[in-house]
């Protein structure tokens, strides 16, 4: 019994060590061989292949990893009595880990495909978030939770730039975020749903 605890212990080991190089490489932009990636673990390409058959499936797990250390505990944000400052604040700092995980690569992880594979513990504290915006009427009455979703998904991906310094991407999310609050809008067009 102690030799399969053991054997277990190896293999979520390798599994951490596997998953941490190519965090790295994600990181830092270089797109790494998985035999390469294997040896910098210190494991076999056996090894490797055991944990994750091919490059999607490990990187489905850096992903998962990130989102889990790094997207999930911004959801602790939620002030439920200021929703439209909550929104305001994760964008925020969703943007700067995107930027912090760009430097040196070009471009910008995606994020998002980590979102989707968590659909609904991230969607759900936002469902929240956006009744109670508009009960307090500080959203609009015709936003949906997607839409939240989407805007996070373009403030990401357009403020995620080298040029958009913290004070500018402060004064458009400001702008951007007058379109979500109450006032003389016209009504939303449906989804394509």
């Amino acid at each position: 019994m102690a030799e399969t605890r053991g054997r277990r212990r190896d293999a979520s080991r390798n599994h951490d060590l596997i998953v941490d190089v190519a965090r790295r490489s994600l990181r830092s932009g270089v797109s790494l061989s998985l035999e390469t990636i294997a040896a910098e673990a210190g494991v076999g390409i056996a090894t490797l292949y055991r944990h994750f058959p091919n490059r999607e499936s490990l990187e489905r797990e850096v992903r998962r990893v990130i989102f889990t250390e790094e997207v999930e505990p911004l959801l602790e944000l939620i002030d439920e009595e200021r929703p439209r400052w909550s929104f305001l604040e994760i964008s925020e700092r969703l943007i700067d880990l995107v930027v912090a995980h760009s430097i040196g690569s070009g471009a910008p992880i995606n994020l998002f495909e980590s979102i989707r594979d968590a659909h609904d513990e991230f969607t759900a504290p936002f469902e929240e978030l956006v009744r109670r915006g508009v009960e307090e009427g500080e959203l609009r009455a015709d936003l949906e939770v997607d839409d939240l979703l989407w805007l996070l998904h373009m403030f990401v991906t357009g403020f995620s730039v080298p040029e958009a310094t913290p004070a500018i991407r402060r004064r458009h999310l400001s702008l951007v975020f007058d379109a979500i609050t109450p006032g003389a809008h016209e009504p939303l067009p449906p989804t394509d749903r």
